[in-house]
């Protein structure tokens, strides 16, 4: 009978045992990583822009308005 007791015994606790509740919160002794430097967005890659013509008149208003003064 003694025999018996021992082997319905583990020699050691079940791994469910020895889990208590974990804490969310890291330890103290659990070093924060270090927060990520924030890059900014890329510059949008396209065609550029075309420049204005050069040829561009003045509007009638605006030559009015110089000339009233």
């Amino acid at each position: 009978m003694s025999d018996e007791s021992k082997s319905e015994k583990p020699a050691s606790p079940p791994p469910s045992a020895g889990i208590r509740g974990v804490s969310p919160v890291p330890s103290a002794s659990t070093p924060k990583p270090a927060p990520k430097p924030k890059v900014p967005p890329a510059a949008p890659t396209g065609p550029a822009d075309p420049a204005p013509p050069e040829d561009v008149s003045e509007p009638g208003f605006l030559t009015q308005l110089r000339t009233a003064h």
